[in-house]
């Protein structure tokens, strides 16, 4: 539940923006790793001349797409955790009672 001082809540507040923040920093780790990986898996073929053939190329598309989802993926996955926050909060709420 809420805590009962203000310095309580203000403190309480900013713990709930760092968790959402942290789930920001994971989705822009996991697009980065990704494009890294796709990245070294493609860079022999590019030396080569092959990475413009179909699938290859294909894939270096989808890693562009990835950074468009990043946003997305953690407005989703935030939203799911107020929910399941304030879920929470409610059941403890009516428990207390």
């Amino acid at each position: 539940m809420f805590p009962d001082s203000p310095y309580g809540r203000l403190e309480w507040a900013i713990r709930e923006s760092l968790i959402v923040f942290g789930i920001l920093l994971f989705w822009v780790a996991v697009a980065f790793v990704v494009s890294v990986g796709v990245g070294l898996l493609l860079f022999p073929l590019d030396l080569v001349g092959l990475s413009t053939i179909g699938p290859l190329h294909e894939l270096t598309g989808a890693t562009t797409l990835l950074w468009n989802a990043v946003v997305p993926m953690t407005t989703v996955t935030a939203a799911l955790y107020v929910l399941v926050r304030a879920g929470t909060m409610l059941i403890d709420h009516h428990a207390a009672e």
